[in-house]
């Protein structure tokens, strides 16, 4: 049997250490659909970058505004014609539901479908 090489064990690691942040996400992602509550955030910005896009949003929690890209929307090679519609579709300055958990209080899962048009319900979430 042939020993192993200095840059097999770094390969090894390397693939390991991405198959566990992609676990870890979908964990984190699995959590919060599973046991997370509704909120109403707010659509803020649209930020394209060389090969990312980043969706800000914002959102009232515990009276407190805060601001976060983590919004579990994404877009990239392998999204759908459909997806991409409605990912497109998003209006700034619009409120949408999104999915939050507190363990993980700076993740949020929104659903673009899910438009928020109750000025009621939006007040009561602190807008």
């Amino acid at each position: 049997m042939k020993k192993l090489k200095f840059g097999h064990y770094y390969l090894i690691f390397f693939v390991a250490f991405l198959v566990f942040i992609q676990l870890r996400h979908l964990y984190i992602q699995n959590e919060i659909n599973k046991d997370g509550k509704y909120i109403v955030v707010k659509f803020i910005s649209r930020i394209e970058k060389r090969k990312t896009i980043d969706f800000n949003f914002s959102f009232y929690l515990n009276g407190k505004l805060d601001t976060t890209n983590a919004s579990g929307i994404t877009r990239d090679i392998l999204t759908s014609k459909a997806k991409e519609k409605i990912i497109d579709s998003l209006k700034v300055n619009s409120y949408y539901f999104a999915k939050w958990n507190q363990k993980h209080p700076e993740i949020l899962i929104v659903n673009p479908e899910k438009q928020v048009t109750d000025s009621m319900l939006i007040k009561q979430f602190g807008f």
